[in-house]
């Protein structure tokens, strides 16, 4: 697990999914958190975690991929194709 660099990333276009990896006593589980790109009036690459209308079916789509991506990752990291209990405590997340 890394700290610092999600283990997986999807793109739509401005809209991103970070996936990052959780381990727990019962296996390994992920987390995701959505973004949005812009660029300020400065010109600087910024991000945002608010969405338009016309950007919730794309981030839609994206959080599909994402749970199939997690889903099938932690059925091939954990025993016996287990997907462990997740974590409810806000310091398991990444």
């Amino acid at each position: 697990m890394n700290a610092t660099k999600p283990t997986h990333r999807i793109r739509r276009g401005r809209l991103e999914v970070a996936i990052w990896e959780n381990d727990s006593k019962n296996g390994i589980f992920y987390r995701a958190k959505f973004s949005r790109s812009f660029r300020d009036g400065e010109g600087k690459l910024q991000n945002s975690s608010s969405f338009s209308r016309p950007e919730l079916a794309e981030l839609a789509l994206l959080a599909i991929q994402a749970e199939d991506w997690m889903r099938t990752t932690e059925r091939s990291k954990n025993p016996e194709g287990a997907e462990p209990a997740e974590e409810t405590s806000e310091a398991a997340a990444a």
